[in-house]
């Protein structure tokens, strides 16, 4: 029985991880698409793992949405091509377009532009995986153009002389070398040892030169600012199992029906009505009690971190995991677009979910603000 237990734990985590896994493999697609054959000159998407989101440059602005909430993709032919229009569930305002004063606009439609057939249903057929990936409540609705025989075409990686395709441009075969793990060469290959060292050196360095990817590496001041992070962390509380941290989230909702007085520890500034929490959430740098606007709040620092990009990837990932432990009950509400966040120079995160019947339960906010030195990646239930 309990070698069955764990086969199955384990045949969960390789579905999850293989989940992820397609996730941004599919995107690499897209973002292929719109990189080689986009006739609007859109920037390239971003997805969040966890949660699904997606984000993408638009000129000056940022459009974000669950790609979960797409639920009619359909392709058609237009003046310039084929158009792409993704549609929310019950034409529901699932697009956002965040101005950089952080002012908004939502819309229930959103459309991409392509100038072939091909690459246009392949960005549909993507957009239509990740939708379906992320949503376990309905089924994404596609409908994809044709092309003069009546047949959907799509783009191919391999040349298949049995369906049509766009020829495949010298980048896209970089594209697809990094996708399958392999390197061009104008060159036969030699044995290894049959090569200078100098002469491999400059073989790396091209090869570096000719790839590019969607999301770009890190440099090496990145990593060393990924270094940095503070992280003081006791290891046990690193070695926490999801289902123990899950059932510290639930045990936090219940102590917000009492204004935590259940978890209230140690006083720290008598003042300011600061008091440790006897309740540690895994990650976790802090975890504490305070006030807010004169009520009672639980605040859980995670990281800080100097880089803005980073920081958006830790927040990302705390929004899936509490996401995942809080359930279906719980309602996600975006408010990063109001008012208190108008005057900042950065786009701030503030992720609100709150139980859809019970409003005894406190609220969960997930947030990605800056102290004037590092972005601040934390928790605050209220």
């Amino acid at each position: 029985m309990y070698k069955t237990l764990i086969t199955l734990v384990f045949m969960l985590f390789c579905f999850q991880m293989q989940a992820q896994i397609d996730a941004q493999s599919i995107t690499k697609e897209l973002n292929f698409c719109i990189q080689q054959f986009s006739t609007d000159n859109k920037a390239l998407l971003n997805i969040s793992n966890k949660s699904g989101t997606i984000e993408q440059a638009v000129h000056d602005k940022t459009l974000r949405y669950p790609v979960s909430e797409v639920h009619d993709i359909t392709v058609e032919k237009s003046k310039l091509g084929y158009t792409v229009t993704c549609t929310c569930l019950e034409k529901f305002n699932c697009f956002t377009l965040l101005n950089k004063d952080m002012s908004s606009s939502s819309f229930s439609t959103y459309a991409y532009s392509f100038d072939n057939l091909e690459s246009a249903n392949t960005f549909a057929k993507g957009l239509y995986a990740l939708a379906k990936n992320f949503n376990e409540d309905f089924e994404p609705i596609v409908s994809y153009a044709k092309n003069e025989e009546g047949n959907e075409v799509f783009l191919v990686k391999k040349e298949n002389q049995n369906q049509e395709t766009k020829p495949l441009p010298k980048q896209e075969k970089n594209f697809l070398a990094i996708e399958t793990g392999e390197t061009e060469s104008n060159e036969r290959p030699q044995h290894k040892s049959q090569r200078s060292k100098a002469e491999r050196e400059e073989e790396e360095d091209n090869d570096i030169q000719e790839e590019s990817t969607p999301r770009p590496t890190r440099t090496k001041k990145e990593k060393e600012t990924e270094n940095e992070m503070v992280d003081d962390r006791n290891s046990n509380e690193d070695a926490m199992s999801d289902d123990i941290a899950c059932k510290r989230i639930m045990s936090l909702a219940e102590a917000g029906k009492s204004q935590f007085k259940s978890i209230e520890g140690k006083e720290t500034n008598a003042e300011k009505k600061i008091n440790e929490s006897t309740l540690k959430l895994k990650g976790a740098r802090k975890n504490y009690l305070s006030m807010n606007k004169g009520k009672r709040i639980f605040i859980a620092e995670y990281k800080l971190i100097k880089d803005y990009e980073l920081a958006l990837e830790a927040c990302d990932a705390l929004q899936g995991e509490i996401e995942e432990c809080l359930g279906s009950e719980w309602e996600f509400e975006d408010r990063s677009n109001n008012d208190e966040y108008l005057n900042l120079d950065y786009t701030a995160r503030d992720v609100e979910y709150s139980h859809a019947t019970i409003s005894a339960y406190p609220k969960f906010h997930i947030m990605l603000l800056h102290d004037g030195k590092n972005y601040v990646v934390f928790l605050r239930v209220q």
